[in-house]
């Protein structure tokens, strides 16, 4: 019998703080040094300019770890479900960050982020 994720029914938003709540638990430590960019979503236009005046971008992932592995400054990881698509500005943003040395990722799952942040730790 095959076991089916539940991260592909899941929002890109419910990934995001399920995984959080894993990272918590897990590594308490680097969850101290993580934050979230919370670039999407509708907003009031004066706020959302307000936002842009104060240095927010489009395309940055969804959340940074501050934490420096190996040859990584940080990791960066952008939450999609399983149909979200990255756009044109996330692919450049995250290019531009892994050239700068930083480890990029877009996990469409919660068992995809605990991989790749397990992956990232242990470099």
């Amino acid at each position: 019998m095959s076991t089916i994720s539940m991260s592909k029914f899941m929002s890109e938003s419910s990934i995001q703080g399920n995984y959080l709540i894993w990272l918590n638990f897990q590594y308490p430590d680097v969850y101290k040094v993580t934050s979230s960019f919370p670039n999407g979503g509708a907003r009031d236009p004066i706020y959302g300019a307000r936002l842009k005046r104060e240095g927010m971008k489009k395309g940055f992932p969804d959340l940074v770890i501050f934490y420096p592995c190996g040859e990584y400054h940080g990791m960066f990881i952008e939450f999609k479900s399983e149909k979200g698509i990255i756009t044109k500005e996330q692919k450049e943003v995250i290019s531009n960050l892994k050239s700068k040395g930083y480890y990029c990722t877009v996990c469409r799952s919660i068992e995809d982020g605990i991989n790749q942040t397990i992956k990232y730790l242990k470099d």
